[in-house]
């Protein structure tokens, strides 16, 4: 239960996905830099729910969801936020999990389950793979929360859509906010301040600009990690 879960500070409801991360740096570290997965802090989890949860919301979508970060806070509050409860949101087929670590998404079930008290991960709508591939794709006019990952691209997948965008910015980041950009209503995602300017993703400001509007907050005190 939750309660057990947090009377032991080292195994908490809240760093599970942490400690997992841990281990995935220090049995893999090439790996895990390929993948370019980087653990979202609670404080930042929190400000993206927030306005994540300003929008109208039909249902939402955490691409590359890892251990569940960023959903737990959004499934945390949507019923104080937008009045939707969570467990009739999920068993609705309305929330949508992507990420390419499969245990990885099978610890975020696991914490939905845990925090909501009721076995409902199973109406999750999980998409394993590679988010790139022109066979995965998000519902059309969904809201997006995510952290992308971040890893310069070595060679493009045979199966991926590489358009002016991938093929300038040659980077995992640029080529998901480009794919998701093509599915949302709305958005919510980190991205490194140097992605911002560089020259590299002038394409992807290009598009970005034409397609949406918004606001940009700068975080200066978050872990080296984010």
């Amino acid at each position: 239960t939750i309660d057990q879960l947090q009377e032991n500070e080292l195994l908490s409801f809240d760093n599970l996905g942490e400690l997992y991360e841990i281990g995935l740096a220090h049995s893999n570290k090439i790996a895990k830099k390929d993948m370019g997965k980087y653990y979202t802090p609670k404080d930042v989890c929190l400000v993206m729910t927030e306005l994540l949860l300003e929008n109208e919301i039909e249902t939402i979508a955490d691409v590359g969801c890892g251990t569940g970060n960023l959903i737990i806070e959004v499934l945390s509050s949507l019923k104080e936020k937008t009045n939707i409860d969570p467990i009739d949101f999920i068993l609705g087929g309305k929330l949508y999990l992507y990420d390419i670590d499969s245990l990885a998404v099978d610890i975020c079930l696991a914490k939905i389950d845990i925090l909501l008290g009721k076995k409902v991960s199973q109406k999750v709508n999980v998409i394993s793979g590679d988010f790139l591939d022109k066979k995965i794709s998000l519902p059309p006019g969904i809201s997006v929360i995510t952290n992308p990952p971040y890893s310069l691209i070595k060679q493009f997948g045979k199966n991926w859509n590489v358009d002016e965008v991938l093929l300038q910015a040659k980077d995992l980041y640029a080529g998901f906010m480009n794919k998701i950009m093509n599915y949302c209503k709305n958005a919510v995602i980190v991205s490194p301040q140097s992605y911002l300017v560089a020259s590299k993703f002038s394409k992807l400001r290009k598009k970005l600009g034409e397609k949406f509007y918004g606001e940009i907050f700068s975080f200066d005190n978050v872990p080296g990690t984010l």
